[in-house]
């Protein structure tokens, strides 16, 4: 009864914390973007076609427990990501609660779970209105949050990341004390997914663990059989997890940054403004100090406290802030790299929560669920409506477009990444919006179907997208201007501005043209593909799906060698010379057992390269188009 009481509390502690987090639009302006986004864009796509999740490229960090399992399931029951996004929030807070509790109670005796909820909420609070201060005052960016504990209540941004982590460090104590063979087998298997999740377990559990039974193994504290097999699990486990990884495709870890050296000098100025990191070190320092004094520190466990999980968990903590901070050093970027630092947010947390449940735990349940009471009540008050900000909210761009085009004639639309997903989302998906990269607005294939650049979703198969806007926000407008077009109408938008195109526009041709990967799922569907001719010279490289297709060549005036070879074996498949004047070359490829990859060049003769206004593909029973659009 006490445990459910206990669970119950922490529950609502959660929900009131995450609702006082989503319904604060200081929070909403840096949580909701392209990347936290990525579940629900995944449940969107499965919903209008199952077979998206073999196309589907995860994120880096697929982030599978808990981030897509519980967002991604609540999204696919509700069919609302709002609910989903909100949900995770209340559901991480709940489960690092349980698990560092769970810790809390191997290490001191007594069960901390209310304990460390009541200290999440009073640092997810403090971060809440430090950003909402430092923003009023200029002094940080809205897109940026000012404090690493309000990522704990945002989807697929490393939080997840730690939690799984602490699952696999209690489930590790746990198969050490009274491990059977199920506990073993489930250790292996919890260490090989939360790897694939997210490589960055391995630096804030696996590792820190595997320090931890070799302190123990030189302090004669663990049989060295237990030893063994704790290290071979948990590397077992890890390498398993590294390698469903790659099999998925993604690259396993974060893309380089700086030198070290450079990167403490970014990071040092940006400490002395954000007081709550700064103070997050202070706090690891009695966490240093202990593991370097275990003694000292033994001294201050209750009676019924036990040494030999203090030394464990000592050893755990100490090596994954060590290491958190040299990961956040090494890839700094500004203070959102602070989310690879989760160690040193919560566990001097977990710390303190053990030691002051072991003191006190009286009425706990009712002093949590009490402060969930008045947590919502204010924040509901501060709302000015009971439904939280998370709910109504939509991007500025999007109240733009909206008030020119309340009837969504226009479905479909092209933005830069950081702000396409958020733009479809926002509107409840009424509104297709595929990814473009800064600059010259090239497909920026990431974390999606890339099919869906040329599938219309819920439509039927090989229904192109309805193409009538660009968002040019972090666009150049005379690269697009010279790719695409001139627009038949500019909506300006606050600092930015919409380019309206008339019915009938089309964009694919020149999208495809600049994004080949794109070419095998536009014929998968039905679509024939015109692309550009350019880079002949090097060589473009395409996937062409099973099946027999037509390739045509159209070019002016001049000569040359049409050449196609398998890749990457470079036998050849198809060679012609083009004839002087205008006209068309064509060759016919395929196979009915596979993809097959190509690549296509042209070697001029003469000196003299031929004028090249296009290469079109389509099955072999169909015309190809005249294919001139690329022609500049």
């Amino acid at each position: 009864m006490a445990r459910t009481r206990n669970t119950a509390a922490i529950l609502a502690l959660g929900l009131a914390v995450s609702y006082a987090a989503v319904n604060s639009a200081h929070f909403l302006g840096f949580a909701l973007h392209a990347d936290t986004l990525y579940p629900a864009l995944l449940i969107e796509e499965l919903r209008a076609d199952l077979s998206a999740l073999w196309r589907f490229q995860p994120s880096r960090v697929p982030s599978f427990i808990p981030d897509l399992a519980i967002a991604g399931l609540i999204d696919a029951i509700t069919g609302s990501w709002r609910l989903g996004f909100w949900g995770y929030a209340a559901l991480a807070f709940a489960l690092l609660s349980l698990l560092g509790g769970w810790i809390g109670r191997a290490i001191f005796g007594a069960w901390s779970g209310l304990w460390l909820a009541l200290i999440l909420a009073a640092l997810v609070l403090l971060g809440l209105l430090q950003q909402a201060y430092l923003v009023a005052r200029g002094v940080a960016p809205a897109d940026l949050p000012a404090s690493l504990h309000v990522m704990l209540m945002m989807p697929v941004w490393q939080s997840g990341a730690f939690i799984a982590g602490l699952a696999v460090l209690a489930l590790a104590w746990r198969a050490r004390q009274q491990g059977g063979w199920g506990v073993w087998l489930g250790l292996g298997l919890l260490t090989a997914l939360a790897s694939a999740s997210n490589t960055i377990v391995v630096a804030h559990a696996v590792l820190p663990a595997l320090i931890a039974v070799a302190d123990a193994v030189l302090r004669r504290s663990m049989p060295r059989p237990v030893a063994w097999r704790m290290a071979a699990v948990l590397v077992l486990g890890a390498g398993a997890g590294f390698a469903l990884g790659l099999v998925s495709g993604r690259a396993p870890l974060p893309g380089g940054g700086a030198g070290l050296a450079e990167a403490w000098r970014a990071l040092a100025p940006d400490l002395l403004r954000e007081p709550q990191q700064a103070l997050m070190l202070v706090f690891c320092l009695p966490i240093a100090l202990a593991f370097f004094r275990p003694r000292r520190a033994a001294a201050w466990l209750p009676q019924a406290g036990h040494p030999d999980a203090l030394r464990f968990f000592l050893v755990v903590a100490a090596s994954a802030c060590g290491a958190s901070i040299m990961i956040t050093a090494l890839l700094y970027g500004g203070p959102h790299t602070w989310r690879y630092a989760n160690p040193i947010a919560w566990w001097p947390a977990i710390f303190l929560a053990g030691m002051l449940a072991a003191r006190w735990q009286r009425a706990m349940a009712g002093i949590a669920a009490a402060a969930a009471a008045g947590i919502a009540g204010i924040s509901a008050l501060a709302g000015g409506a009971a439904a939280p900000a998370l709910m109504h909210w939509r991007p500025p761009e999007l109240v733009c477009l909206d008030a020119a085009d309340p009837d969504v004639t226009l479905r479909a639309g092209l933005a830069a990444y950081w702000h396409a997903r958020t733009m479809a989302a926002a509107s409840g998906w009424r509104r297709q919006v595929e990814s473009l990269d800064f600059g010259e607005g090239r497909p920026f294939l990431w974390i999606e179907d890339s099919r869906s650049l040329v599938q219309a979703r819920h439509a039927p198969r090989g229904t192109p997208p309805a193409y009538r806007f660009i968002l040019m926000t972090g666009l150049d407008p005379a690269a697009i201007e010279r790719i695409h077009g001139t627009p038949a109408r500019i909506l300006p938008c606050g600092a930015t501005s919409l380019w309206l195109y008339p019915e009938g526009w089309s964009p694919l041709g020149r999208l495809v043209a600049m994004a080949d990967p794109v070419v095998q799922h536009a014929l998968a569907i039905g679509q024939s593909v015109c692309t550009g001719a350019e880079r002949l010279d090097t060589g473009r490289v395409f996937t062409l799906p099973p099946g027999r297709w037509r390739l045509a060549l159209h070019h002016g005036q001049g000569g040359g060698l049409w050449r196609i070879l398998s890749e990457p074996e470079g036998i050849a498949l198809h060679e012609q010379r083009l004839a002087a004047g205008a006209g068309r070359a064509e060759a016919i490829l395929g196979s009915e057992a596979g993809a097959l990859r190509v690549r296509i060049l042209l070697q001029p003769e003469a000196g003299v390269a031929p004028v090249l206004d296009g290469l079109s593909i389509n099955a072999i029973d169909e015309q190809p188009s005249a294919c001139t659009m690329q022609r500049g």
